[in-house]
């Protein structure tokens, strides 16, 4: 009888460390902006970003303004909902 896969929170641990430590935000995305920026809202974070809403780069633009700002690298946050929408949940990994 094979063995079912268990599901995780899609976070990659790597024999060494595993390090599920993850933050979890709201974002309004607000594409062809005058410049990269992110700005705190009550309950969420408005990212403004000078990408055009086509062929996912303002997504792409989303997490390196992000990555800039948490001071991460970009592998480490991922869009967890809301891909085609201004309205989107991140998950950004700590370690």
């Amino acid at each position: 009888r094979p063995k079912k896969k268990r599901k995780n929170c899609g976070l990659k641990a790597s024999k060494r460390s595993s390090c599920p430590e993850h933050m979890i935000i709201n974002i309004k995305v607000v594409s062809n902006a005058r410049q990269n920026k992110v700005k705190k809202e009550p309950g969420r974070l408005k990212v403004y970003v000078t990408a055009p809403a086509q062929n996912g780069k303002a997504n792409q633009a989303v997490i390196a303004a992000l990555a800039k700002h948490y001071r991460v690298k970009k592998n480490r946050i991922a869009i967890v909902r809301g891909e085609k929408y201004r309205e989107k949940v991140i998950r950004i990994q700590k370690c």
